[in-house]
């Protein structure tokens, strides 16, 4: 009798064992699970946009052509959650930008020899490449499930240019043989290479709509004293790629 009353208390104290190992295990699961998600304290997800930018009249600016000077990119956003309206975070990205100017003396290849070329020039552009960060600070509205519902966003962003082309293209004067003459140039000296501005952002759990100013101009003195500059306004769209 003794023998199985102590064989008993053996087996319901392991079974009371295993069964708080258990509860603690999916306690510490379900706690880390519930910290993460687009409405929960923290969340990450990547991103791709395409924005435009905004021929203006300012004074000094080149003319583009809006169509075919264009960003894009593709990223990765961090949020954390500080209340139910308030959130702020980060993004880290690559930018490829491309500005084509319209054949003008303001154009990139006017300012660079000083006159206006033939009508055989095609193509006059400049392209960049930039890393990207953007801190931002959220302001959330409207009603939110388990998703990032309607959203406000105000962004500060500093940028590193590492790469630089400029592209020419002519009608070849022998055309049956050669369509187009191109030559290129890289590794500009005369664009500035640190960057920074402002941005607003309005979006939900699919799409951000943003407008952005960039504070610093592309081109520096080494181009000429007091160059033309394109354009500083971009807008466009960014495409949430949900974790």
């Amino acid at each position: 009798m003794r023998i199985a009353l102590i064989t008993h208390m053996l087996i319901f104290s392991m079974a009371g064992f295993c069964q708080d190992t258990l509860l603690y295990k999916k306690t510490v699961e379900t706690l880390s699970e519930g910290d993460f998600g687009p409405n929960k304290k923290n969340y990450i997800h990547t991103f791709f946009k395409v924005g435009f930018y905004q021929n203006t009249d300012a004074l000094n600016t080149c003319l583009i052509q809006g169509g075919n000077s264009f960003t894009s990119g593709y990223g990765v956003r961090f949020k954390r959650k500080l209340s139910s309206k308030l959130a702020f975070g980060y993004d880290l990205g690559y930018d490829f930008n491309q500005y084509r100017f319209k054949r003008d003396l303001s154009s990139l290849y006017s300012q660079l020899n000083g006159f206006l070329t033939a009508d055989s020039l095609k193509t006059d552009k400049l392209t960049f490449g930039i890393l990207e960060l953007a801190p931002y600070f959220r302001i959330n509205f409207g009603k939110r499930g388990d998703h990032l519902g309607k959203y406000l966003d105000f962004v500060f962003y500093g940028a590193l240019m590492i790469s630089s082309k400029h592209v020419l293209k002519w009608d070849h004067p022998n055309s049956s043989i050669i369509k187009k003459s191109t030559y290129k140039s890289r590794r500009l000296g005369y664009t500035n290479k640190l960057f920074y501005g402002i941005e607003m952002r309005y979006g939900n759990a699919f799409y951000n709509l943003f407008m952005r100013y960039r504070c610093v101009h592309i081109f520096n003195s080494k181009l000429n004293d007091n160059p033309y500059q394109p354009s500083l306004i971009s807008w466009g769209a960014y495409i949430i790629i949900p974790d």
